[in-house]
């Protein structure tokens, strides 16, 4: 019976020892990353966080332990913010690339009208036509404004050529310089889209600035739609409540309640963990890679069809200069027209029908190019950088708790009360999927900013809707017809040259207005519209320029935009460039 007794002694005292190096092994564990700790480790910890056979951890320290997990996590999340703060800084290169393109192109706009057009009067038009530009495309004043029709640039467009028109007229016919009324002026503005005075030129240029503008404009919608979904989510504390952090504290202090300080927690155990966790974040996952998905799909679309805006603020001013000649050689037809729409000025005088100024053209496209260069190759190179971090960020929310947990064996590992395997079911993704899930309980009354998050899902899902409608994507890619335009813009982009006006190649009608309601024309139906492309089709659009400005001539009959002189000239501006080169080279 003695014997008894003292191996009985013995063995507690040997229970005693092992439980003592116990904790000195997890008082150490949790020193070294900064617990606060009382002098004793008896007390006992039932059920708190560790469950029983806490000895080693009392109350007070698996409180604190909680306290830590919720930050600990919240850490291992700041790749969300990383992501927030990468997007941000894109979307602000982008804001800037766009604000200088416009700055630029505003500039020659006005240099164009005063210098080239000689008309004086037109800084207000000018002024509010890039207003409604950088409004539609930036943002700025309705940052989640719901319409994204493009109309209102086709409108702005049309609106800019009215009252470029009243000048036009002025100066082609001038009942002996008597002044116009604003009566009549607002006559020719509201007949300006009913009289064309300058052709197909507007619609045509409403077509592609509508499509161009509206691909931009989804682009911008989406990327500010993300950067939110980011900041919420990096904001939304969702380990912030008492089920995530217990479960999480349990993950990855509570081994060490028992020693094993190098052990890691079983694979399944860790995702089940996180999964409750961030149940929230991981309902964005459907609509969230749908975004970016539609929006990278946006992005190549544009390129394939060659829709920029960068092109079309290239186009504008030159295309000014064309509409206003076509105008001006129509002179005695556009006058037939005003005085049946609108009658005489003031009823006196006979109308002087001036002679086109052969001077008018003779500012190069080489400017132009050379203005818009800079500010267009950094939109691309912002562009590019943005299509690669879209590819980053697509499946953020589908793996974040596969990122978040290590790809380790569920045998021989922490399994949430001791060493060994791990065979609870696995939770799915999301809130519906957690009620099956053996590791947290989830409440979502208990998530700050789960409101939020729904109605970002929820906002994604329009934003998605918007892109799908976009009409770029009825549009054939600018293979066949355009491949020397798809080069020079290419040499435009990276050289300094220009490019060429694309043709849309739509499938079907486009329901997208240039400003009167209608459909606009598309911009293919004139293979002849060249802008400034390498250094030779520069020297190409200024020769042929020049040439087509001195040798028009007003015509003496009713003419229309389908009219014999009208082909002609676009057959010289087909062939003269290629002449003119082998001049120029010959020289």
């Amino acid at each position: 019976m003695r014997k008894v007794l003292l191996t009985v002694f013995f063995t507690a005292i040997s229970f005693e020892s092992a439980a003592a190096l116990e904790c000195d092994v997890a008082r150490q564990h949790f020193r070294s990353r900064n617990f606060t700790l009382s002098e004793t480790c008896e007390e006992q910890a039932t059920g708190i966080v560790c469950g029983t056979a806490s000895n080693c951890c009392p109350l007070g320290l698996q409180e604190e332990m909680k306290h830590k997990a919720s930050i600990e996590l919240r850490q291992r999340l700041s790749f969300i913010e990383d992501y927030h703060r990468e997007m941000s800084l894109i979307e602000m290169q982008l804001f800037d690339a766009y604000g200088e393109l416009f700055s630029k192109a505003q500039e020659h706009t006005l240099s164009t009208l005063h210098i080239d057009l000689r008309f004086m009067e037109q800084n207000s038009s000018v002024e509010a036509f890039y207003k409604t530009l950088r409004t539609y495309l930036l943002g700025i004043g309705h940052r989640h404004s719901d319409d994204d029709s493009p109309n209102v640039i086709g409108a702005a467009l049309n609106s800019l050529f009215s009252d470029i028109f009243v000048s036009v007229y002025e100066q082609t016919a001038n009942p002996r310089e008597r002044f116009f009324s604003n009566a009549f002026k607002s006559c020719l503005r509201q007949q300006n889209l009913a009289l064309q005075p300058f052709g197909e030129v507007p619609q045509r240029l409403a077509a592609y600035f509508t499509k161009s503008f509206h691909v931009d404009h989804l682009v911008m919608k989406s990327v500010r739609t993300l950067i939110e979904v980011l900041k919420t989510a990096s904001e939304a504390n969702v380990t912030n409540y008492s089920e995530c952090s217990r479960a999480f504290a349990n993950l990855v202090h509570c081994p060490a309640c028992h020693a094993y300080t190098d052990l890691a927690p079983c694979n399944r155990f860790c995702v089940n963990v996180v999964r409750g966790c961030l149940a929230p974040l991981s309902d964005l996952n459907a609509p969230w890679t749908s975004q970016v998905e539609k929006t990278i799909r946006l992005l190549k679309r544009a390129q394939e069809t060659n829709y920029h805006v960068e092109i079309g603020l290239l186009l504008i001013s030159q295309r000014l200069v064309e509409a206003v000649q076509y105008a001006m050689d129509n002179g005695i037809e556009v006058v037939k027209r005003v005085q049946a729409s609108c009658g005489d000025p003031d009823g006196k005088g006979d109308l002087i029908i001036k002679a086109t100024n052969d001077s008018s053209q003779q500012r190069t496209a080489t400017e132009t190019v050379e203005l818009l260069t800079g500010p267009a190759k950094k939109l691309q190179e912002t562009a590019d950088t943005l299509q690669a971090k879209l590819h980053t960020i697509l499946d953020l929310f589908e793996t974040i708790s596969e990122r978040l947990c290590p790809d380790i064996s569920n045998s021989d590992c922490w399994n949430g009360s001791t060493r060994g395997d791990y065979s609870k079911t696995l939770a799915g993704r999301g809130v519906g999927a957690q009620k099956l899930n053996p590791e947290v309980v989830f409440n979502d009354r208990m998530i700050p900013n789960y409101v939020k998050l729904v109605e970002h899902s929820l906002r994604m899902k329009q934003v998605t809707g918007a892109i799908n409608h976009a009409a770029v994507f009825k549009m054939k890619p600018e293979i066949e017809n355009y491949q020397v335009e798809t080069r020079q813009k290419e040499s435009f982009l990276s050289d300094g040259s220009g490019d060429a006006e694309p043709g849309s190649g739509d499938d079907e009608d486009d329901d997208e207005g240039s400003g009167s309601g209608a459909a606009p024309q598309d911009v293919d139906a004139e293979p002849d519209n060249v802008v400034p492309g390498s250094d030779a089709s520069q020297e190409n659009v200024t020769a042929a320029t020049t040439t087509t400005t001195s040798s028009s001539q007003p015509t003496e009959s009713s003419n229309d935009s389908s009219a014999p002189s009208v082909n002609a000239s676009n057959i010289c501006a087909l062939l003269l460039p290629t002449l003119l080169m082998l001049i120029h080279r010959s020289l």
